[in-house]
């Protein structure tokens, strides 16, 4: 049993082909502008020849009209054939099939990497969200750590009156400010803004690439 092509084996069969057509057209473009270039440059030379031997019956005279008439129309004629050519030439069906299997293999490879990865990522994401609460957790238990240990030892010697009891003051992280980049709401929350962002858009907000 034959093994199947790659995608880039088929992409490549398929830019050599359209290739090959691109040239075909680019040659005979070419051939155009040479034979256009030609025919003008011999009507000129025919009505040159014509004017200065308009009194020259001679033979010669005659024989190189002819010539000129002849070569002007064999030109006219290679030219008229290189036009017939260009208009036939079409898209080929070959390549447009080829492009067509290409189309069709790349949205099965593409839904099947989109299917194998999928579980995986949203593994990762999963256990991502809960070391990111967990952190959010641990935060709480260490500013509430700083006036359990003062109550704790105040009771130990006896110093029962809370209302008495000077807790320190500690620095406060305002979870929701987000009015600038150091703002600790910018900084340390994930925002529906910031999820929006990523899963419609696929954009990380630029003070997380820093």
């Amino acid at each position: 049993m034959a093994k199947e092509k790659k995608l880039d084996q088929h992409v490549t069969e398929y830019k050599e082909l359209a290739e090959k057509h691109h040239d075909s057209r680019r040659m005979l473009d070419e051939k155009q502008i040479e034979l256009e270039s030609k025919l003008a440059d011999l009507k000129a030379e025919l009505e040159q020849q014509q004017h200065a031997a308009l009194l020259d019956l001679s033979d010669d005279s005659l024989k190189k009209d002819a010539e000129i008439k002849k070569e002007i129309a064999d030109t006219e004629m290679l030219l008229a054939t290189v036009k017939d050519r260009k208009q036939k030439l079409v898209f080929p069906a070959e390549i447009k099939a080829k492009r067509d299997e290409i189309f069709e293999k790349v949205k099965r490879e593409a839904v099947q990497e989109y299917d194998d990865r999928l579980p995986a990522l949203l593994e990762e994401i999963s256990e991502a969200k809960a070391a990111y609460i967990e952190k959010l957790v641990e935060y709480h238990n260490l500013k509430h750590g700083v006036y359990r240990k003062v109550k704790d030892t105040c009771a130990e010697v006896g110093k029962t009156n809370l209302e008495t009891i000077d807790l320190p003051t500690i620095k406060e992280v305002d979870w929701h400010n987000r009015s600038h980049h150091s703002a600790s709401g910018h900084k340390y929350i994930v925002s529906e803004f910031d999820v929006e962002q990523a899963l419609t858009q696929g954009k990380i907000d630029t003070f997380f690439t820093r």
